[in-house]
């Protein structure tokens, strides 16, 4: 981490890094970076500074190994479509739950393996089927069950709850499911012999409700942190869900786990879900 020329540009960004800008020099490939292109506070990069000892390693110098021992994943994930949906509801009283086999309609539409659902304002007795219009195609919606152990109030708080999450998935998928919160949900399964897929389901309080209770939305991230920290760092893990966030455009500041394609301002929200996608990417690297 020595001195660097106009000429040199941020392997991020690519423009350049003067010597007015605070900038850290990869150990391994020799590029420049700007310290708000790798994610690195002041202060950490005060401490490098002050130190001037050990190496340092830009994002993609450190996650490079493990990209290359992953190959065969990163071929097989590319082939898994997943998406994700605020169906507003799936309660109802009619013989036949149109939502849920408009839902089946859309899996085969868009020719979905798993599907995220959030605000379904349910739950359930275990997994159930659900049908495409003509029949021809089965899927398994899996989603928190009414627990023989919880008290009244807590049914009746999750009867009329207006979160709920469910995961959809093909039948015949081979899945572990587990519903952790009205909020947070995840399933478990095998891509093949070697490699495991956990994808967590969370939908985030509204910012209204959030800004109105702030301890309401941080008891939300401290359980969504909990969940991700027991994964196992040898599963691929996903996180998809509502979570009722604008980040903005603050890719310059949380560049190991944002793109650069996002618009208009960040919002409490947003800081929140930026903040717990750095931490996640930091531990799992």
């Amino acid at each position: 981490m020595g001195h660097h020329s106009d000429d040199d540009r941020c392997g991020t960004c690519k423009n350049d890094v003067t010597d007015d800008d605070e900038g850290v020099c990869c150990d391994r490939c020799d590029r420049w970076y700007h310290i708000q292109c790798q994610g690195i506070e002041r202060r950490t990069y005060n401490r490098m500074m002050e130190k001037a000892t050990g190496d340092w390693y830009c994002q993609t110098c450190k996650v490079g190994p493990k990209r290359d021992n992953n190959r065969k994943l990163m071929k097989r994930m590319s082939k898994l479509k997943v998406g994700t949906l605020n169906c507003r509801g799936m309660k109802s009283t009619k013989t036949n739950n149109t939502k849920k086999l408009h839902l089946a309609e859309d899996l085969r539409k868009y020719d979905l393996d798993i599907l995220t659902i959030q605000e379904t304002h349910t739950g359930g007795e275990g997994p159930e089927e659900i049908t495409t219009l003509d029949g021809k195609e089965k899927f398994m919606l899996y989603h928190p069950t009414t627990s023989k152990h919880m008290t009244p109030a807590d049914k009746t708080r999750r009867t009329n709850t207006r979160a709920g999450t469910a995961i959809a998935v093909r039948k015949g998928t081979n899945v572990t499911f587990k519903a952790v919160s009205d909020r947070i949900c995840l399933l478990r399964t095998k891509l093949s012999d070697n490699y495991t897929i956990t994808v967590i389901n969370a939908y985030a309080p509204t910012l209204p409700v959030s800004e109105e209770n702030p301890k309401t939305r941080e008891e939300f991230y401290d359980e969504l942190e909990d969940v991700v920290r027991q994964v196992s760092n040898r599963d691929y893990l996903l996180i998809a869900g509502d979570f009722n966030a604008k980040v903005g455009r603050e890719w310059d500041k949380y560049g190991e786990n944002m793109g650069r394609y996002g618009k208009g301002e960040v919002n409490s929200n947003g800081k929140e879900l930026l903040e717990i996608g750095r931490a996640s990417c930091r531990e799992r690297v």
